[in-house]
């Protein structure tokens, strides 16, 4: 689910709004890889001690553990 532009949730954003918070929920536990995919011209990558690396600078790795909130992670986008 998405955040709207007064950082509530938004059930029918399709996308990220210009501060690019969102979240999932009721995931199974598991390991997720999460890639951006930052609009035409713009370039995205993990931001420091964000995750886990995952093969690229525009993807992270998160551990989804049952009964637990999984902190924010975070891009940086130009």
């Amino acid at each position: 689910m998405y955040l709207g532009t007064t950082s509530l949730p938004d059930t029918t954003a399709t996308a990220t709004t210009s501060n690019g918070a969102g979240f999932f929920g009721d995931l199974p536990p598991g390991t997720y890889t999460l890639k951006i995919t930052p609009p035409s011209g713009t370039t995205c990558k993990r931001g420091k001690k964000q995750g886990w690396a995952a093969g690229s600078d525009d993807q992270i790795k998160i551990e989804v553990i049952a009964d637990y909130v999984v902190s924010a992670v975070g891009f940086l986008c130009q």
